[in-house]
């Protein structure tokens, strides 16, 4: 059994206030804010972290006029900005605001690849809409780039230093303080007040979501397909007295649980397993009061908790490590000199090369990277286990159908291999993979997607689904079908129609009924020639174009990386061709149909 963490310092007077808000798709926008929160605890200021959909803007007011306000924006999509953003955003560009942020200072620095045409614009629109309601910059806006050599650090770092040099100056240090040394181990963020076992540990659902049973988990993939695709049903009835309603192509956000034996050996290694279903409160180091939300994780943890619950449910020990701060940390609880200075050079921005070699290039997970620095075994005190491992997140699924208390998702399993003995596995899949139909439930919520039908049945539309982009585009299509519209068009990409031709035999049904026209590219069936969506778009020009003239609407569903860029290259050589016009054009008539939202898309990192 480890011992207790050190008690807490107690609190100096804080220099100022710092609000720290981020629009985060993938964690890693939300990792730079809390690496943000962190640094600033050590310099002596208040920090408040959130997202940008999840603040109180009615505080906005109330805050102190010497509140920093701090900005830290991911860009998903073809420059989108990230769900847990879209809400602010549209408030922030109502007309009644003039003047909302005057006399406030801001920072501003956004997550990007150069790779992309539209890099870092949510970051961009948001510093240059800042500044229009009277915003003052403290710094000139941070543009990380993926394409960087070091990464995201390679504009993160020097933007901090400069971010802090401005606050520095805006708040001296007083002569009475110190700024905690970076080789002193910070106090944790929570204290752990252990209960008697009697107290309940079961674990609830907060009332902002839902449970579910699994009735059907099936592979609908050839078994010799490297990719394990699953369809999988979920019945919404019998486990919630009111389950919520979806509209086609909703997103179904599922928050899933670490395997028993995976946390048993993680108990096991950290010496916690008699004391793992010992109840226990957490108490925030800034405060004496039991907090029920310990994380940023936006699944609730119930007031009482165990170590087993934690790991299992909360956070994520077998993902990826997604911050350098993780091996800052870990270097604390390693009695072995050579580890310690190994993982100080991980934490080191010149350690980049270092880490992605060792961990990112194998994607080891945080597990194994704790096991490796063995020399950490049994001294890692529980209640630095929250600053040590990030949340487990949800996994946001696109819904594919639309029958009343039932939803069908359509799900790729993450499964791949490296170097690494043991195969690798994306935490969500895996656990969904693991359900068994009839038996296991899952928690979750529904979360309105990004496309929706026309109003009118008569009007033409154009589906565009590659893989398991396919599930939006089926949902969409049902809905259509049972609204009585007849003039459907699907374009699907998938590699042969015996490998993953995923609802092929329900497409071609509909189509013989005279309910759709399907055209499907099969990439990899004849091995003389490939075959990518785009082709049979191309061949299909005149259509596509009679949509477009007809008022129709084309939706767009795939990998984010390739279909975008792929499908947005086919339609302006469609529009350049039939509508003869300029590159120019053609590409303003597809910004004129994406802002009309006759053009949509639902796709994915």
């Amino acid at each position: 059994m480890t011992s207790p963490a050190p008690p807490p310092p107690p609190p100096s007077p804080s220099r100022g206030q710092l609000v720290i808000l981020y629009g985060s798709e993938t964690g890693t926008a939300e990792e730079c804010a809390h690496s943000l929160r962190r640094e600033s605890k050590r310099r002596g200021f208040d920090a408040f972290v959130t997202s940008l959909d999840s603040w109180r803007r009615s505080e906005l007011v109330s805050e102190s006029a010497n509140c920093v306000f701090v900005f830290v924006v991911s860009t998903t999509g073809q420059g989108a900005e990230p769900r847990n953003m879209t809400r602010f955003w549209k408030w922030l560009l109502r007309k009644s605001l003039d003047g909302l942020f005057g006399g406030r200072s801001v920072a501003v620095f956004g997550l990007g690849d150069s790779a992309y045409p539209k890099f870092n614009y949510p970051a961009k629109k948001l510093f240059k809409r800042l500044i229009q309601l009277g915003a003052t910059p403290l710094l000139g806006r941070g543009d990380g780039d993926d394409q960087h050599p070091l990464g995201l650090d390679g504009a993160f770092d020097p933007w901090c230093n400069k971010l802090w040099e401005a606050l520095d100056a805006r708040f001296p240090v007083p002569p009475n303080f110190t700024i905690l040394p970076k080789n002193i181990l910070p106090p944790p963020t929570y204290s752990i007040q252990f209960l008697t076992t009697s107290d309940s540990t079961q674990k609830t659902t907060p009332p902002t979501l839902y449970t579910a049973k699994c009735i059907q988990n099936t592979r609908i993939t050839h078994p010799a397909h490297f990719q394990d695709v699953r369809h999988m049903v979920f019945d919404l009835s019998n486990t919630s007295a009111n389950p919520p309603t979806y509209s086609p192509a909703d997103v179904m956000t599922i928050y899933p649980s670490n395997s028993a034996s995976d946390v048993q050996e993680a108990l096991d290694f950290f010496e916690w397993s008699d004391i793992a279903d010992t109840p226990f409160h957490l108490i925030s180091s800034t405060s004496t009061t039991t907090t029920t939300t310990p994380t940023t994780n936006s699944l609730p943890f119930p007031q009482t908790l165990t170590l087993r619950q934690t790991l299992t449910h909360h956070l994520n020990l077998f993902g990826r490590p997604t911050s350098r701060h993780f091996f800052h940390l870990l270097s604390f609880f390693t009695t072995d000199v050579m580890h310690a200075e190994k993982l100080q050079e991980f934490a080191s921005s010149e350690g980049h090369e270092e880490v992605f070699a060792y961990c990112h290039k194998l994607r080891r997970t945080v597990f194994e990277v704790i096991q490796d620095f063995h020399s950490c075994r049994g001294k890692i005190p529980p209640a630095y286990i929250f600053d040590l491992i990030a949340p487990l997140r949800p996994k946001q699924y696109s819904i594919s159908s639309i029958t009343p208390n039932a939803i069908d998702l359509t799900v790729g399993v993450v499964q791949y291999k490296t170097r690494m003995a043991k195969l690798r596995e994306g935490v969500c899949t895996k656990y969904l993979a693991s359900l068994e139909p009839g038996v296991s439930t899952v928690t979750y919520k529904i979360e309105k997607g990004t496309m929706s039908v026309p109003e009118s049945a008569a009007l033409p539309v154009v589906l565009i689904g590659a893989g398991t982009g396919i599930a939006p585009m089926r949902s969409l299509l049902l809905k259509r079908v049972e609204q009585g519209a007849v003039e459907n068009v699907l374009f699907t990409g998938y590699r042969g129609r015996q490998w993953d031709y995923l609802y092929g035999a329900e497409f071609e049904q509909l189509e013989s009924q005279g309910k759709l026209k399907l055209f499907n590219a099969f990439s990899r069936e004849d091995a003389n020639k490939v075959v990518y969506i785009q082709y049979r778009m191309a061949e299909q020009a005149d259509l596509i174009w009679d949509v477009v003239q007809r008022g129709g609407y084309i939706y767009v569903s795939g990998n984010a990386q390739r279909i975008p860029k792929s499908v947005n290259g086919a339609l302006v050589d469609i529009f350049k061709l039939k509508g003869g016009m300029s590159e120019e054009a053609a590409l303003e008539l597809l910004g004129k149909l994406e802002k009309e939202r006759r053009y949509q898309s639902e796709c994915w990192v």
